[in-house]
Parts: structure tokens; C-alpha cells; sequence
């Protein structure tokens, strides 16, 4: 049996309940120009920076999955790129719903709904050495690769 093991991203839910709800602002609300706490904003800040890493994953692990295809590669060189995309499209719907509770919620109702949608994203812990073991290993390094490059648009302050 294999116990559930919740990505790093997870963390990002905790202060989500500041980002959206907690100083009882939503982001769409009328108060919004009114300046917010540092925390806030950090973690408003984060869940936009990790759906727009995730995105551009998933849009990669697409393009390299269809420049497979077009060449006729088969056997594990696909069956990998497969899983791999499966994976970041995962990943980049939680993101998605995670900056959704952070950024684009109406009311706290809706963001508490969105980063629940974004909870149920739980990857289990694979077996050392699976196929899942390195997709999971590789996603988390080209993510970590993605935030740490600060020339990358998805870093860049808005």
C-alpha cells in the first residue's frame, strides 16, 4: 500500500486562505486597491509563478510527446513522454485551480472551493525506481529549474 504524498505545490494551499479569504478580501472585490499584507501578496505571487511553470511543462511535455508522434517513435521512449505529459497536465490543472483561489475568486466561498479542487490533486508515493518515480523526480526538477531561473517570464514581477 502506498501512502499518499503531497507535492511541494501543496504547501502553497495553507497561505491561500490568506490570499483569498483571510483578510476578507477576494481578489475581484471592491476593496482591492487597498494595499494587502506582505504574505498576501507573496502568496498570491506564488500560485500565479507555479500555474504559469506549470503550464509552459505542460504545453512542453505536449509538443515533445507530438514531435514524438510525427517521428513514429514507439516503445519506452514514448510510453515515458506519455507519462510525463499525463503528469504535468495534472500538475498544471492544480496549479490552475490553486492560482484561481489565489488571484481570480470572487468571493472566499470560491476560493475555498478552488483550492479544495486543487487538494484533491494527491499524487501517491510511487515505488523507488517506477516508471512514476522518475516522472515525478524529473516534473519537480524542471519545475524547481523553471523558479530558480529569474530571467524566466514566469518569474519576472508584474
Amino acid at each position: 500500500m502506498t501512502t499518499p504524498r503531497r507535492p511541494f505545490w501543496l504547501l502553497l494551499l495553507a497561505p491561500l486562505g490568506l490570499a483569498a479569504c483571510g483578510d476578507g478580501r477576494a481578489a475581484g472585490s471592491a476593496d482591492a486597491d487597498e494595499p494587502l499584507p506582505a504574505a498576501v501578496r507573496a502568496a498570491r505571487r506564488a500560485a500565479e509563478r507555479g500555474a504559469c511553470i506549470s503550464t509552459e511543462l505542460s504545453a512542453k511535455a505536449t509538443s515533445d510527446l507530438a514531435m514524438l508522434d510525427t517521428m513514429a517513435v514507439l516503445g519506452p521512449v514514448r510510453a515515458y513522454a506519455l507519462a510525463f505529459q499525463q503528469h504535468a497536465t495534472l500538475r498544471a490543472t492544480a496549479f490552475a485551480y490553486l492560482d484561481s483561489a489565489a488571484n481570480y475568486a470572487d468571493n472566499p466561498a470560491d476560493s475555498a472551493r478552488y483550492a479544495q479542487t486543487a487538494e484533491r490533486f494527491v499524487i501517491s508515493a510511487p515505488g523507488p525506481g517506477t516508471l512514476e518515480a522518475n516522472i515525478l523526480a524529473e516534473y519537480e526538477r524542471r519545475f524547481a529549474t523553471l523558479r530558480a531561473d529569474l530571467q524566466h517570464p514566469c518569474n519576472w514581477e508584474s
